[in-house]
């Protein structure tokens, strides 16, 4: 599962590619800092799962949650990880 991960915390962007490489979750295909620089960069990856921080500068996380379900109809939203992993067949990270 090819994921990209969109915060502006380094720390935060450290620990999930951790998780997600100790845990063989899937590749982190990509990374951002900021929405506006996200939006592109997940366009031109086209990630199975995106995971994004809401509060963030340029773009909020919010907003590049609305432009992304505009511009890629793919994707789906979660609001919350237990439904997520619910649908994925996971009971624990």
């Amino acid at each position: 599962m090819k994921i990209f991960i969109l915060d502006d915390d380094k720390n935060v962007i450290r620990i999930l590619q951790k998780i997600i490489k100790d845990k063989e979750l899937g590749e982190v295909v990509g990374v951002a800092r900021d929405g506006k620089d996200g939006l592109e960069e997940i366009k031109a990856t086209m990630p199975d799962i995106v995971l994004i921080d809401l509060l963030m500068p340029e773009i909020d996380g919010l907003t590049v949650v609305k432009e992304l379900k505009k511009r890629i109809s793919k994707y789906r939203i979660y609001n919350d990880i237990p439904s997520f992993l619910k649908e994925y067949g996971r009971t624990s990270l």
